[in-house]
């Protein structure tokens, strides 16, 4: 199963992606935006992922991914201990993909 650490290692791993604290927790940014970020004390990660992608995880596996609602944002939930590495690689790689540059795409 995840963890924080597998976040932050498949999150660095990401072309020009880097770690920053925003507000007490660690997020993961690309080009100064950010496409992950994780509670450390919830071994909980939230992803900005595509919302057909978003509402598929929402229906077919709601213990696992749930709905992050900032106002009209909504990002996504994941509990890292009920997903494994893999898993967690491809959802982050579609987050980084949401906001990174098209030349790095």
């Amino acid at each position: 199963m995840s963890d924080v650490e597998s976040l932050r290692r498949i999150a660095l791993s990401l072309p020009e992606a880097y770690e920053q604290d925003h507000f007490g927790i660690p997020s993961w940014r690309v080009a100064k935006k950010i496409f992950a970020d994780a509670s450390p004390l919830k071994n909980r990660a939230t992803l900005k992922l595509d919302k057909n992608q978003q509402m598929i995880l929402f229906e077919v596996r709601p213990d696992t991914f749930s709905p992050a609602v900032w106002g009209a944002l909504i990002w996504t939930y994941v509990e890292l201990g009920r997903i494994d590495d893999a898993e967690l690689a491809e959802l982050v790689k579609s987050a980084w993909r949401q906001v990174a540059p098209k030349a790095l795409l």
